[in-house]
């Protein structure tokens, strides 16, 4: 599937995506985030920290280790739980909003830089050009593929649901050469097409963030020439093997991504993400799992009310 450049409802979704994702997403890319795409910045790393290396973060679990879960008040994993869950219920209220948008495993380019009168934004970088999509891995990996890119720094950044990078490639990490790269769902262990590379995504819903680097109007025509023959397209395009379903639709999202609730209600949202997008490390599911049993005083909200039971909270313990 040949990408989409950025016109009309698209364009206004792309930049409603790099609004939301950027400010997320600094700092993503060895330090630079979206800084990045300048010349001479800081670059990516080619893999980032797999799920077991990333067990002991916060990530966005509260200050405290959690390392007596067991001892706590309900009211204090409720608290705990909702902190670190916030950051799944944004991406998920923005995959949903962009996935209805856009489409979901689409390629969407921007075409023009941004200006002074640029508002949707707070901050655009003026030299960059974006490249976004949301992906979904539940009917199977995809692949991207790109043409060599050796007279300008760029990076795709790929982010899970709970928007920890988990790969890129680029400038700085495949070293701008052409390449395919097969980004597959966890625990997908397929063959890809022979001299494509293997990205596994620690969750099954991904933003990938392209940024590629511009030095004045001229030069658009030369990214917009890069997204010519550039691709993001299901392996069996590649492999020959039948097509796969369509994922399930995306679905209205509850709410704006800047309206999370902040009472019991959080915690029905949260398990339906949970159940698309379950945890990544190991403190995240022992949380999660002693959220399970959590009922706040309005009956009816919990963890279990909805997309999480006690049943899979198991599954992720027993492993």
């Amino acid at each position: 599937m040949r990408p989409r450049h950025g016109g009309g409802r698209a364009a206004a979704a792309l930049a409603v995506a790099v609004l939301t994702l950027v400010p997320a997403c600094r700092g993503g890319d060895g330090g630079a985030g979206d800084d990045a795409a300048g010349a001479g910045r800081a670059g990516d790393a080619a893999a980032a920290d797999p799920p077991d290396a990333r067990d002991d973060r916060s990530n966005a679990v509260a200050d405290t280790e959690l390392t007596d879960i067991d001892d706590m008040t309900d009211e204090e994993v409720a608290a705990e739980a909702y902190v670190a869950g916030y950051p799944l219920v944004v991406t998920v209220r923005t995959l949903q909003r962009l996935g209805g948008l856009l489409g979901v495993n689409q390629l969407i380019w921007q075409r023009s830089l941004a200006g002074p009168d640029s508002r949707t934004i707070v901050a655009p970088n003026r030299d960059t050009l974006y490249s976004v999509a949301v992906l979904d891995l539940r009917s199977g990996p995809v692949a991207l593929t790109l043409p060599a890119v050796t007279d300008r720094y760029f990076t795709y950044q790929l982010l899970d649901a709970w928007t920890e990078s988990f790969a890129y490639v680029g400038t700085r990490t495949t070293g701008g050469r052409a390449g395919t790269w097969v980004i597959s769902p966890p625990g997908w262990n397929g063959d890809v097409s022979e001299g494509a590379e293997h990205i596994q995504a620690t969750t099954p819903q991904v933003f990938l963030l392209g940024r590629f680097l511009v030095d004045d109007e001229a030069d658009v025509a030369e990214v917009t020439a890069i997204g010519e023959r550039a691709a993001l397209q299901p392996l069996s395009a590649l492999t020959g093997g039948d097509p796969a379903p369509p994922p399930p639709a995306p679905g209205a999202p509850a709410g704006t991504p800047q309206d999370v609730p902040a009472d019991a209600g959080f915690f029905d949202e949260l398990g339906d993400a949970l159940a698309v997008n379950p945890p990544t490390t190991d403190l995240q599911r022992r949380l999660f799992c002693a959220a399970v049993a959590y009922r706040p005083a309005q009956r009816g909200h919990s963890l279990r009310y909805r997309g999480l039971d006690a049943e899979r909270s198991h599954a992720w313990v027993e492993g």
